[in-house]
């Protein structure tokens, strides 16, 4: 009997000691679990992150190859424009020794539009002497006038007149006048049975005496001057300097 009291008595803690490693088990298993769970939570979450990232690679990609492409458009038309640019000075410097633009006189005296293009005329002849301030030529002005420019005037008139009007014209006139100025109004019509005639009683078409146009030296009445300057002293330096430009 008590042998086996003892045998009984003995198998009680390897009972109690085996429900606890199966617990500890269980517990250490849930925890495993657990962290396993966690863990793949964390790889799809990094698994998606990674796919966001490479969505946003592919963006920035696609950005800069479009970037890429507006930039070598920006940079093909800012050359296009230079190219243009230098082509448009280049042209201009052929016909004017300080930068004048002759395209808007061009196109008044291609459409005809003579007495607008008598105005540019006198405008433009400022602009090139550095007189637009003032408003009219001295003497100096005229003796040093751009000879490129000159010639640039008066061919537009004589070109578009069909020869009829033009600085060279003026002055094969005033020459043949024996440069009197009263002879020479009298024969392009700036003076009329002996009457001077103010500017808006000229002639702006081509029926006009030779030479009517453009006027200079004058731009109230004919037998007036400019500023300090008479009528009859601008139109003989303004002779005298298309000799020495060589025009006619």
């Amino acid at each position: 009997m008590s042998k086996k009291s003892k045998s009984q008595s003995g198998d009680e803690p390897k009972q109690g000691s085996s429900k606890e490693d199966k617990k500890h088990k269980r517990e250490t298993l849930l925890r495993l679990e657990a962290k396993l769970d966690e863990m793949q939570a964390q790889l799809q979450q990094a698994g998606e992150e990674r796919a966001q990232l490479l969505s946003l690679l592919q963006e920035a990609a696609q950005e800069r190859v479009y970037l890429q492409s507006q930039l070598e458009w920006v940079l093909y038309r800012l050359e296009q424009g230079n190219v243009a640019q230098t082509e448009e000075q280049s042209e201009t410097d052929q016909y004017s020794e300080v930068g004048i633009d002759y395209s808007e006189l061009q196109n008044l005296l291609e459409s005809g539009k003579w007495q607008k293009a008598d105005r540019q005329t006198w405008e433009v002849m400022l602009k090139a002497a550095g007189r637009e301030k003032e408003g009219w030529l001295t003497v100096e002005d005229i003796q040093n006038f751009p000879c490129t420019d000159l010639r640039m005037i008066d061919w537009l008139w004589e070109h578009y007149s069909n020869g009829h009007f033009g600085l060279s014209v003026q002055q094969r006139i005033w020459q043949s006048s024996n440069t009197s100025y009263t002879d020479f109004c009298d024969c392009i019509g700036w003076r009329v049975r002996g009457g001077w005639l103010y500017y808006n009683e000229l002639s702006f078409n081509l029926n006009a005496p030779a030479g009517h146009l453009p006027v200079l030296g004058w731009r109230q009445r004919a037998c007036y001057g400019v500023g300090k300057c008479t009528a009859s002293e601008s139109i003989s330096h303004l002779s005298a300097r298309l000799s020495t430009c060589n025009l006619p």
